[in-house]
């Protein structure tokens, strides 16, 4: 039997949510950040899922905007998301927001 890497599939889990996520009638358009900035090891597959999740959004009814800008972290600018999405975030225990 293959051993399972819990960590990978915990970091996948959010991705994994957001592909299968179905808003309500009533709810709108969700409209999702996600941050992918890194400071240390940088995976390859980022750029990949940001456009996965960025076309994926018309058929869930739901809007992503990527960035790597921690200035965006802030209470205006968050009050417009509905939720965030942390894409392979990492920083080697240095602070990333």
């Amino acid at each position: 039997m293959p051993r399972v890497n819990v960590t990978y599939l915990l970091r996948l889990l959010p991705l994994l949510l957001c592909l299968t996520w179905t808003p309500s009638a009533t709810a709108g358009t969700a409209r999702l950040l996600i941050y992918s900035k890194t400071l240390g090891f940088r995976h390859g597959s980022i750029p990949a899922a940001i456009d996965v999740l960025t076309r994926k959004g018309p058929s869930i009814d739901a809007i992503f905007e990527a960035t790597e800008d921690s200035s965006k972290f802030n209470t205006a600018n968050l009050k417009k998301y509905d939720a965030l999405v942390f894409l392979s975030t990492t920083g080697d225990g240095k602070t990333i927001i």
